[in-house]
C-alpha cells in the first residue's frame, strides 16, 4: 500500500512538473511575441473563454490532451495577467467572455498595432465564435489589430483551417494561432494565412502555413524567429476579383448600356469621376473590377440600416459580403454609413446649398426709369429753373439798352420753353444778342450736351442689358421671401434635430420632391421653389444649372469617399492609391477636364455676340410712339388755340374795343 501510495505521488510530481514547465513556456513565447513583434506602449487584451469552455457545460468534441483545463484556467486568469504586467511590457486588459462585465466600460482604445489575445483551456468551435462576436460588439473593436488565439490542446489540420475560415469571414487577417504541434506538446506551432497568393484561390481559405516553432527546451526560443505579423497584402493581387456596387449618379456613377459588335448582346457600361478613381486603382493593385447588378432602392439613395438590424441597398452589397467596395457620391462622415461599414480617405469636397433662381432681367422699361432718380430730377429741374430765370432778368436789364433781346426772351414762358428746346437738344427759334444772355445760354448748351451724352449712353446700355432684379443671398431672406422650399425626403436630417426658429420655420414651410434633378428645375425653369442640392452636383449638370445661383452660407461641408466592410485588409492599400492620386493631381485635373466637357455643351450666351434685335428696341419705339403722342397733342391744341384766336379777333373787330380785344388782338398780331 505504501509503494502504491509512493508511485502515485512520483507520477502527480512529474505531471505537475510538466505543466508548470508547458505554463512557464507559455508564458516565455508570449512575452517573447510581445517584446519583439508588437511595439511598445501597446495596448494588450486578454480574453478569457467563458464559464462554458472550463467547467464542461458545453460538449467538446476535441479531446484534452495537455494539461488539465482547471490547472490552465486557473494559471490564465491568476498567473498569466501577472507575469505579463511584472515584465512591464504592455497595458494588459483582461475580459472574460459570458461575465456581467461590459467592453464599453473599459476606457481603452484598440489600435492596429495593439493586440488581443484569445485563450481557450479546450478547444470549441462556437466558444470561439462567443468571444469574437462579443469584442466585436464593443466600439473600439478593431479587426486589424494584431490578435493571438492560444490554444491548450493539439487541434487537427481541419478544425485549424475552419478556424482561419471563420476569422477570414469577420475580416481578422493578421492573426496567429498558437497550438501544440502535436500531442506531445513538444514544442508550440505558430500558424496563419495568406491571402491573395494564387489567382485560384484569392481570398478562398484553401491552406494554412506554419511560420515558426517554439522550442520547449531550456527558457524556450523561437526556431527561425521569423516575422510572426508579415505585411499580407502585396502589391499585386494577381488579377484576383475586386467586386464594386453603384447606383447611377452622373457626374460620379454613369451606367450606359453597350452592344458587343461579336455577340450582339448588350451589357452595363460603368464610367464617372469615381469609377474613373475605382479603375485606376484597380490598375494599379492588378485586381479584376467587376460591378455588381444591384436593385434600385426608392427609400434610399444609398440603402439604410433598418431597425432589425438589416442592412439595404449598396450598403447590404458590402457589409453581407456580395460586394468588397462601394461607390456612388457617398458622403464620409455619415452616421448611416459609418455605422455599418468603413470609409476610405475623403478624395473629392462639396458642400450642401441652397439654389435659388438667379436673379431675372428687369423689364426695359422699368430699368429706363432708374436713370433718373428723384434727387436727378428735382436737380435738373432746379438748374432749368435757375437758367431760365437768370436769362429771363438779363434780357429784361438789356431792354433798357440800345441792344435790345428779342421778345421771346422777355417772356418768363418763352425763356422757360427756350431754356427746355435747348437740353433736349432742339434749335431755338431765336439767338440772343447780348453777350450775358449768349454766355448763360452757352454754358447751358453745353451742360445740356454733356448730360445727353451721358444719358445716350445709359440708354444704349440698357437697351442692350437691362440688368437683373435684386437676389435672395442668404438664409433670412429666403425665409422672408414666399418661395416654397422643396428637397428629398433624405435631408430632414439637417433641420430635424435644430433648435433655432429657423430651423423650425424650413420644416413648416418644406415639401419633397422626386429625386435632385425635379428640384432644380423646377428652381430653375420656374423659380417659384428653393432647393438643397450638392453644390459639385450642381456644377456638372449640363441643363438649366446657369439658370441658378446659391445662397451665401454653406448647409453642411462634406467629403466623397468609397466605403469597404469595417476592418477590410484592402483599405489601407486602397487609402495609399488615393493619397498618391491627389498628390499627383490627378483628381483635380478630373474634375476640370469634366467640367469643361459639360461647359462645351451647354449654351453660354455669355461668350457669344450680342445680337441686336428690333426687340431690344422695344423701349425706344415706345418712346418714340409716346413723343409722336405727344406732338400730335400739342399740334392739335395749337391748331384749337388759334381756331380759338382767330374767331375771337373777328368777333372783337365789330365790336368795340376792350381789354380783352386788346390783348386777343397783340396775339393774334
Amino acid at each position: 500500500m505504501v509503494l502504491l501510495l509512493l508511485v502515485l505521488f512520483t507520477v502527480v510530481s512529474i505531471a505537475c512538473e510538466d505543466v508548470a514547465t508547458y505554463q512557464h513556456h507559455f508564458t516565455r513565447c508570449v512575452q517573447t511575441i510581445l517584446q519583439h513583434q508588437v511595439p511598445p506602449a501597446t495596448t494588450v487584451l486578454i480574453s478569457l473563454a467563458g464559464d462554458g469552455a472550463r467547467d464542461g457545460q458545453t460538449p467538446n468534441r476535441t479531446p484534452s490532451l495537455g494539461p488539465s483545463p482547471k490547472t490552465w484556467d486557473y494559471y490564465i486568469i491568476n498567473v498569466f495577467p501577472k507575469d505579463m504586467h511584472s515584465a512591464r511590457l504592455r497595458s494588459v486588459l483582461v475580459y472574460e467572455v459570458g461575465t456581467s462585465v461590459a467592453l464599453n466600460r473599459m476606457k481603452y482604445q484598440i489600435g492596429s498595432e495593439d493586440m488581443y489575445i484569445l485563450t481557450f483551456p479546450k478547444f470549441s468551435s462556437s466558444f470561439l465564435v462567443q468571444s469574437v462576436d462579443h469584442l466585436i460588439l464593443h466600439q473600439t473593436w478593431n479587426p486589424r489589430a494584431k490578435t493571438i488565439i492560444v490554444l491548450s490542446v493539439f487541434v487537427p489540420p481541419r478544425l485549424l483551417l475552419k478556424t482561419f475560415k471563420f476569422l477570414w469571414t469577420k475580416q481578422m487577417l493578421n492573426v496567429v494561432i498558437l497550438a501544440p504541434e502535436d500531442i506531445t506538446n513538444k514544442s508550440f506551432g505558430v500558424y496563419t494565412w495568406f491571402p491573395f497568393r494564387s489567382r485560384d484561390s484569392c481570398t478562398d481559405v484553401q491552406e494554412y502555413v506554419l511560420l515558426d516553432r517554439w522550442l520547449m527546451k531550456g527558457d524556450g526560443r523561437f526556431l527561425h524567429n521569423s516575422s510572426l505579423f508579415p505585411a499580407k497584402i502585396l502589391n499585386s493581387l494577381l488579377g484576383c476579383t475586386l467586386r464594386a456596387s453603384a447606383y447611377n449618379n452622373k457626374p460620379y456613377v454613369e451606367i450606359s448600356e453597350v452592344t458587343e459588335p461579336k455577340t450582339n448582346q448588350s451589357r452595363k457600361h460603368y464610367s464617372g469621376l469615381e469609377v474613373a478613381v475605382l479603375r485606376l486603382i484597380a490598375e494599379t493593385m492588378n485586381v479584376t473590377l467587376v460591378f455588381q447588378d444591384t436593385a434600385p432602392r426608392n427609400d434610399n439613395m444609398w440603402g439604410c440600416h433598418l431597425p432589425n438590424g438589416t442592412v439595404t441597398g449598396i450598403l447590404g452589397d458590402v457589409f453581407y459580403g456580395k460586394s468588397d467596395i462601394a461607390l456612388s457620391s457617398m458622403p464620409k462622415g455619415f452616421d448611416i454609413l459609418e455605422t455599418v461599414l468603413e470609409s476610405t480617405v475623403s478624395y473629392i469636397g462639396s458642400a450642401l446649398l441652397w439654389y435659388v433662381q438667379c436673379p431675372r432681367r428687369r423689364e426695359r422699361w422699368e430699368s429706363l426709369s432708374t436713370i433718373f432718380s428723384a434727387p436727378l430730377c428735382v436737380t435738373v429741374a432746379m438748374a432749368h429753373a435757375l437758367v431760365a430765370l437768370l436769362t429771363w432778368k438779363l434780357a429784361q436789364y438789356s431792354s433798357k439798352r440800345a441792344l435790345r433781346e428779342p421778345r421771346r426772351y422777355l417772356s418768363v414762358m418763352e425763356v422757360f420753353h427756350t431754356v427746355f428746346v435747348v437740353f433736349v437738344g432742339a434749335a431755338g427759334a431765336e439767338m440772343p444778342r447780348t453777350t450775358r444772355v449768349r454766355f448763360i445760354i452757352s454754358i447751358w448748351l453745353w451742360y445740356s450736351l454733356a448730360f445727353n451724352l451721358i444719358f445716350q449712353t445709359f440708354y444704349t446700355s440698357i437697351l442692350v442689358d437691362p440688368g437683373v432684379l435684386k437676389q435672395i443671398g442668404n438664409i433670412d431672406e429666403l425665409l422672408d421671401s414666399e418661395l416654397k422650399l422643396a428637397y428629398v425626403h433624405e435631408l430632414d436630417y439637417l433641420y430635424r434635430d435644430g433648435n433655432d426658429a429657423r430651423d423650425q420655420k424650413v420644416l413648416q414651410r418644406r415639401k419633397y420632391c422626386v429625386d435632385v434633378g425635379s428640384c432644380l428645375d423646377q428652381a430653375a425653369v420656374k423659380g417659384d421653389v428653393a432647393t438643397i442640392a450638392n453644390g459639385l452636383d450642381v456644377s456638372f449638370r449640363s441643363n438649366n444649372t446657369h439658370l441658378l445661383c446659391r445662397l451665401e452660407d454653406d448647409i453642411f461641408k462634406f467629403s466623397l469617399a468609397m466605403f469597404m466592410a469595417k476592418g477590410n485588409p484592402l483599405l489601407v492599400r486602397v487609402d495609399n492609391i488615393i493619397l498618391r492620386l491627389i498628390e499627383a493631381g490627378l483628381l483635380d485635373q478630373w474634375l476640370k477636364e469634366h467640367k469643361i466637357s459639360v461647359k462645351r455643351g451647354r449654351h453660354d450666351e455669355d461668350k457669344k455676340y450680342f445680337v441686336f434685335a428690333v426687340s431690344h428696341l422695344s423701349a425706344a419705339f415706345g418712346c418714340l410712339i409716346l413723343g409722336h403722342i405727344l406732338s400730335f397733342f400739342t399740334f392739335v391744341c395749337e391748331l384749337l388755340y388759334h381756331r380759338f384766336l382767330t374767331f375771337h379777333h373777328s368777333q372783337c373787330m365789330k365790336e368795340k374795343k376792350n381789354t380783352f380785344c386788346v390783348n386777343v388782338n397783340r396775339r393774334y398780331d
